[in-house]
């Protein structure tokens, strides 16, 4: 019964699809859907919320009001379950076709290679991982950044190397004490969860060029050197 409490709970209409894992413990994970791809995913160890930034309709605003509505309500269907983490994750992906031109658009925070590959003269990048794990007090950020080379094909069909960026960062808090304490009531667990964002967003903001920024604020993004910009 617990996925129809959330359904209506978030006033989303939505079908419930049981995509049971084949795990030994036969864990059951349901999802609400809508045609705007905005979903929550829900079992008894976790539940979440998921949107496709690109085909969103609203601003964060309305996504933070329904995810503090998920988490107040969640400690209202059992008194023996408890939240035991809260965090919002926000991935990024864009494609360039040229990797030499990518401190036009991302800083040194987040990438360094086109240092490694000035100093190493005829090398190119097939591959870059970086994972960075940051923790202040109860506060956690694991910020992820990932190049991979590949083929993409041109309008005419014609093969070209691109490659593939992606800015990965979760911000979360594993404080149960905290947790409780914001969790049973709306206007508290918005502050929390709006905190995580900002946290968020100032990380994703230090990855970015000050000129990228600046073509990000215009009102129509136009650079045929990178795609998948939204």
């Amino acid at each position: 019964d617990n996925q129809v409490n959330f359904e209506f709970n978030v006033d989303i209409s939505s079908n419930c699809v049981n995509t049971a894992h084949n795990s030994p413990e036969r864990i059951h994970t349901y999802e609400f859907y809508n045609e705007n791809n905005e979903s929550i995913l829900l079992s008894k160890n976790y539940f979440s919320l998921n949107v496709m930034v690109n085909e969103a309709e609203y601003s964060f605003d309305k996504y933070i009001s329904i995810l503090v509505r998920l988490i107040t309500n969640y400690n209202k269907i059992s008194k023996y379950s408890k939240p035991i983490r809260i965090g919002l994750q926000k991935t990024n992906v864009c494609y360039l076709s040229d990797l030499m031109r990518i401190q036009d658009y991302f800083s040194n925070v987040a990438f360094n290679v086109l240092d490694l590959l000035q100093k190493n003269d005829g090398y190119s990048c097939r591959n870059c991982n970086l994972s960075t794990e940051l923790r202040k007090n109860s506060t956690n950020i694991l910020y992820n950044r990932n190049i991979q080379e590949g083929q993409m094909n041109a309008s005419d069909g014609d093969p070209f190397t691109s490659y593939q960026v992606i800015l990965d960062c979760i911000v979360y808090n594993e404080n149960t004490y905290e947790i409780q304490e914001f969790s049973d009531e709306d206007g508290e667990c918005e502050k929390f969860v709006r905190k995580l964002n900002e946290l968020e967003f100032e990380v994703y903001i230090k990855s970015l060029t000050d000129g990228f920024i600046y073509k990000l604020t215009e009102t129509e993004f136009i650079d045929n050197n990178i795609e998948g910009v939204v």
